[in-house]
Formats: structure tokens, sequence, C-alpha cells
């Protein structure tokens, strides 16, 4: 007997509170590279790690956890970011970056997010991800592409 293609309307939703509880957590080591500084980016005249490239780095974090999870035809986007960008950190470095599952409403996944260089805590904040259906998500997409 052929199998039925799953209409994703129709299609049952994960239960997204049991996929993430409270304190599930991702750290990730990254680089400070020379394109991450804020004289680089023009965010900032230093020759240290931008704002920019820090908070980059706490999306890609929470991004991986959460992927590791989610089924094959989900993912996550990032809804809202509030961080403190906490002190300065020079090029070559290696920080430590970690995400946090504080809780899970709806679709919507809470994140502390917190980053180490070898001296100190860098940045902390809170970030909140928003669980989408890639087929939905790609079709909204599609609706507002200009081009034919």
């Amino acid at each position: 007997m052929p199998e039925e293609k799953m209409n994703p309307s129709t299609t049952a939703q994960p239960n997204f509170q049991e996929l993430f509880p409270p304190g599930l957590q991702l750290e990730e080591e990254k680089i400070v590279q020379d394109s991450h500084l804020a004289a680089r980016i023009e965010s900032g005249a230093m020759e240290v790690l931008s704002t920019p490239w820090l908070i980059a780095f706490m999306e890609q974090t929470s991004h991986k956890l959460l992927q590791q999870k989610l089924p094959h035809n989900y993912s996550s986007v990032g809804a809202t970011v509030h961080i403190q960008h906490l002190a300065p950190t020079p090029v070559g470095t290696k920080i430590r970056v970690q995400a946090t599952v504080e809780k899970v409403l709806k679709r919507t996944v809470y994140l502390h997010v917190q980053a180490w260089d070898p001296i100190e805590k860098i940045g902390e904040g809170e970030h909140q991800r928003a669980i989408i259906h890639i087929e939905r998500f790609l079709a909204k997409v599609k609706k507002k592409n200009p081009s034919p």
C-alpha cells in the first residue's frame, strides 16, 4: 500500500515542552577572528569582539541546541535578544558560549545565554526562539518574494 503524504497543516505538532525541558543546555567554544572585531564591522572603533558577533555566537549555540531535538521538518528562528556585553575580548581568544532552556510557551523557547573568555564572563542575557514548521515558513517567505 503506498505511503500517504501527510499534509503539514493537519500533522500533529510535537510537544515542545517535552522536547525542551528547563535546564537543557549546550556549550560551544568559538575563536574570536579578525572578522568578528568591532572595528572590522564598523559597530565600534576597538579591535575587540563586537557585540553583533557575540549575539550571533549566542544565537548559533541556541539554534544548535534546539535543532538537535526538533523533528526534521521543524527549525527555530531568533525572535528576541536582550544581551549585555560585559567585557572586551581580543582577537585569537577562545570563548565559551552557553545556551540553557528556561521555559517553553506554545512555540516559543526562552533561553538564558552566557559567554566567557578565559578571564571572565563577557556576556549574558535572554534569547527567545520561535519554533517553525519549515514548509509553512518557506511558503510565507515565498509570498513576499517579488521575483517570479
